[in-house]
């Protein structure tokens, strides 16, 4: 297989297709009506203005000014407005980051009225135009593209309009196409992103400013982002690198700010306004709608959204599953089980409701709250997607977010003041089945999950412009499992302490400085952030072994960090930037607290460890060995990142490319517990120790044959890369776009390698680090955009593209994601029970249990599939390269009614991304419509 081949050849069909077939897009017109107005609003740079509202008023109404119509421009910028009689009106042009644009018009009949309207920004006190982003003040221009632009990291902004025509239903699915971007698509329900490589609890994410990461949801098991209504989203800005100055914990790869769509306020009167929309995707036989609604006056306005879906099974490319039980345990056809996925489809509703209350002319209140509900949700690679087990339901997956915020400009030396209070509470139940183990059900809840946080900023002369804040968040877990076998029920603890408070609090400072006005700026921080872990004892339930699996503990964690970043505005168009940033990670409750099975083995304390006397293993699986380091407190992961890079922006041409560098200390990650010989028969996370091996000294409970792992301070990680983003206008309606990523990453604590005898020989160096969903391979995007100047009318052909990734970890090979390693013992398991269950396996004539398809013993589908004499070996050894052929495109069928239209995947290749428990959709049919009134 040669990816790069494929890859080159796909782009040469796309540009192939798009030069011939853009002459043909010429032709289409909407029908002619007898006045038009049309128009293109611009800021002072001559870049494009979405989102402006475009008002038109009578001039000829005596009473009062009447309002005739009005249009809210596209992302181009573009407007049109149909239907107007013949006569003299007044045109406002209004959006937040510009001042109220008004002129007089003559409509004139039988003709197309043209306009371009240039927008000036608002001014301030000083040069630097600045944006508060529902708490997030960032030094930014007048627009997303000018925002990037200027900002002294690398920065990605998406659009409302950008998100609407992206294939996917969850917002991980929907920022794929984002330079550095890696979707980790665990389940069909949930997923993450990963940026430079780093994902879950190591990317921070944020609604409005307000912080949405918690303790306890915080890996890439974890729906999180997945939650989030993206039919309430304004626009989703991206932060590349360490970002802890001033997100605080988990910002190391990256940070997510979802900014959420305001009401608008009318100042006419009460005004009404809404959208109804549908869409259906055809991968997945998904169908759903919402509704919106936004009504509002010059004092008050509120936005109202509803939505549901409902997504059935998908089929993956070619209805391949690459990862299915029977291939990996039996190396059959995956379709023997079907050409869709069983048990991926699930159950999407929720509402979102945003209420702004103008107090004064300089201060304002709002409130924002969000509910989303998940049900019917299992895990696809627990089930026929990888281990097999006869049941694991995920459901419900509940979210319920909420602020108040008041703001108030002018007090006193600040400009603005920003106090808001936050309420994060999700709910997540599972339970798991195998077929002979109990079923476990486990509910966890951040129950009480209060933040507090306060921001002022002031401008400080002409040239500095300061930024101060604190915050504090509470969170307190509710957590306990519940087994049930021949209807008797039992309680045993959670996989975290229930009732395990966790505490986070921290103050930071900002300053931006014009060294050179104009020319050359300085941004600086420093921050100090306190976590306290404590748990209770008396609080938690016995297990069934009647050892009490909780011990009272108290954990305090803190840490200072700091960003200086630079950017020289070389030229009016060009810019570089250079930044060092360190970032850090305190330990959370799932570090802290996690204790018992769970998919990747039995988890204990490292408390309990400590104890007993225990040993940092080399790997987390059987084949670990003693790394001579004893277990010890975890604390918190920190990071140095080095950042240089270059943008470039004029009419025609915009492109930005961005090296960095930086080093994990401490990183945190599962590996085997190696205990001093003579450990059978102690008790461990409330269980037995019933065997050791007795050369590496790894140990194992009567609920599962693997090792026990325990968290700990494992390495040290070094990641460096590049990322590459560029946009050619072509003409006034083409558009070349692009982008390119490339990560390294490097264990520098490596360790020996120890195969265990008879495990097949896997081609792997030693210096690969282990990380949550594994090294992201090379990406790249490439899109050809047409877009009609005056008809509302777009088409683009684009592919997505990702090269083999073949530096695959222990913890990788071992992943049934990604690797897929299985045993002897694993395929006999599988054998004699899911197999059964299935109708795969039987009994021949003689009585003997055979795979009915080709009538082998197991001792010979274990030869075949793994190898003669081998114990043990995975099914990828690398995660193969794919670039995938698509096309998209929209039309506005009146001034109301719009249609978007995509085509994924039209030559329905298999192809699985890196580190994610599902396959892709093969091609795919998806079908929006939206209509405004």
């Amino acid at each position: 297989m040669q990816p790069n081949i494929r890859i080159f050849s796909v782009l040469i069909s796309i540009l192939t297709l798009l030069f011939m077939t853009t002459p043909v897009f010429g032709y289409f017109s909407l029908v002619s009506q007898t006045a038009r107005l049309v128009g293109i609003v611009k800021d002072s740079q001559k870049n494009a203005v979405g989102q402006a509202t475009i008002s038109i008023y009578s001039l000829n109404s005596k009473a009062t000014q009447l309002l005739v119509a009005n249009a809210v421009s596209n992302n181009e910028g573009f407007f049109q407005i149909d239907n107007l009689p013949p006569d003299d009106y007044e045109i406002v042009v209004q959006h937040t980051n510009f001042q109220t644009y008004q002129a007089n018009v003559k409509v004139i009949n039988n003709k197309e009225n043209t306009l371009e309207l240039i927008l000036s920004a608002i001014e301030k006190t000083n040069d630097q135009k600045t944006k508060e982003t529902e708490g997030l003040t960032v030094s930014v221009a007048v627009n997303a593209a000018q925002e990037a632009f200027e900002t002294p990291q690398q920065m990605e902004i998406v659009t409302k309009n950008q998100l609407k025509s992206r294939p996917g239903i969850l917002l991980p699915e929907l920022l794929r196409e984002e330079p550095g971007v890696i979707l980790v698509q665990g389940a069909s329900f949930y997923g993450q992103v990963a940026i430079r490589g780093l994902t879950g609890q190591r990317v921070a994410a944020l609604v409005d400013g307000v912080r949405f990461n918690n303790s306890t949801f915080a890996t890439a098991l974890q729906p999180t982002l997945g939650l989030i209504d993206t039919n309430s989203i304004k626009q989703t800005e991206i932060v590349y690198g360490p970002g802890s100055a001033v997100y605080g914990s988990d910002a190391l790869g990256g940070t997510i700010n979802v900014v959420s769509e305001n009401p608008s306020f009318y100042k006419k009167g009460f005004e009404f306004h809404g959208t109804l929309g549908t869409f259906f995707n055809s991968a997945s036989l998904t169908g759903g709608g919402n509704v919106k609604i936004s009504v509002g006056n010059k004092k008050f306005s509120a936005l109202f959204n509803a939505f549901g879906q409902r997504i059935n099974d998908l089929r993956s490319g070619q209805g391949i599953d690459s990862h299915s039980i029977v291939t990996l345990y039996l190396g059959l056809p995956s379709k023997l089980l079907g050409d869709r996925l069983q048990d991926t489809g699930y159950l999407h509703y929720g509402s979102t409701a945003k209420i702004l209350y103008k107090i004064a002319n300089d201060q304002q209140l709002s409130f924002f709250y969000q509910h989303t509900t998940e049900r019917n949700t299992r895990l696809y690679f627990l089930l026929n997607g990888g281990f097999g087990t006869q049941g694991a339901n995920f459901s419900p997956q509940v979210l319920d977010f909420f602020y108040t915020r008041y703001k108030k400009q002018d007090l006193g030396f600040l400009d603005s003041l920003v106090a808001t209070f936050s309420v994060n509470r999700q709910r997540q139940q599972f339970g798991l089945q195998t077929t002979v183990d109990p079923i476990s059900f486990t509910e966890a809840r951040v129950n009480t999950a209060y933040g507090y946080a306060l921001q002022g900023t002031t401008n400080i002369g002409s040239t500095q412009f300061l930024t101060i804040g604190g915050e504090f968040y509470y969170e307190r877990v509710k957590d306990a499992r519940r087994l049930s076998f021949l209807n008797q029920q039992s309680l045993i603890r959670g996989i975290v302490p229930n009732n395990t408070r966790y505490l986070n609090y921290g103050a930071y400072i900002q300053d931006t400085v014009e060294i050179i006005p104009g020319k050359v700026r300085l941004n600086g921080g420093v921050r100090y952030s306190a976590f306290f872990y404590k748990t209770d004892s008396k609080k938690n339930v016995l297990d069934s072994f009647g050892n009490a699996t909780v011990p009272d503990l108290s954990i305090r964690n803190d840490d200072v960090t700091f960003n200086l970043e630079g950017i020289v505005f070389v030229k009016q168009r060009l810019s570089l930037i250079a930044n060092v940033t360190r970032g850090f990670r305190s330990p959370n409750v799932v570090d802290l607290g996690s204790v018992g099975s769970l998919p990747s083995g039995v988890e204990v304390l490292t408390s309990e460890a400590q104890a007993l006397g225990g040993f940092i293993g080399t790997t987390a699986d059987a084949t670990a060995v003693s790394t001579g380091r004893k277990v010890s407190p975890l604390r918190p992961e920190s990071l140095i990142n080095y950042e240089v890079g270059a943008k470039f922006q004029d009419e025609h041409f915009r492109s930005t490319i961005t090296f960095f560098s930086g080093t994990i200390d401490g990183f945190i990650n599962q590996r085997t517990l190696i205990l001093p010989q003579g450990a059978v028969g102690k008790i461990i996370g409330g269980l037995p120790i019933v065997s050791q091996d007795p050369v590496t000294g790894a140990v194992t409970t009567p609920v599962d044959p693997r090792p026990v792992i325990v968290k700990a301070n494992a390495t040290n990680v070094r990641l460096y890369g590049i990322e590459l983003s560029s946009q050619i206008k072509l003409s006034n309606q083409l558009t070349l776009s692009g982008n390119f990523s490339y990560l390294r990453g490097i264990d520098k604590k490596p360790v020996t390698l120890t195969p265990l005898l008879g495990d097949k020989v896997m081609k792997r160096s030693a210096d690969i680090p282990e990380i949550e969903g594994g090294l992201p391979p090379a990406t790249g995007f490439i899109s050809l955009r047409y877009q009609s100047m005056q008809k509302h009318f777009w088409i683009e052909a684009y592919s997505n593209m990702a090269s083999f990734q073949d530096r695959l970890s222990s913890q990788d090979l071992t992943d049934v994601r990604i690797g897929g390693a299985r045993s002897r013992g694993d395929i006999a398991f599988f054998f004699f029970n899911r197999a059964i269950a299935l109708g795969l396996v039987g009994v021949n004539r003689n009585s003997v249990p055979v795979l009915l398809k080709t009538g082998e013993t197991l001792q010979q589908v274990q030869d075949r599939v793994l190898g003669t004499g081998v114990i043990r070996s995975p099914l990828f050894i690398s995660t193969p390269g794919f670039a995938t052929f698509n096309l998209r495109g929209g039309i506005d069928l009146t001034e109301h009614n719009n249609v978007t239209i995509i085509l994924e995947n039209i030559l329905d290749k298999n192809y699985r991304l890196h580190g994610s428990g599902v396959d892709a959709p093969g091609i795919n049919l998806v079908v929006r419509y939206s209509w405004r009134f």
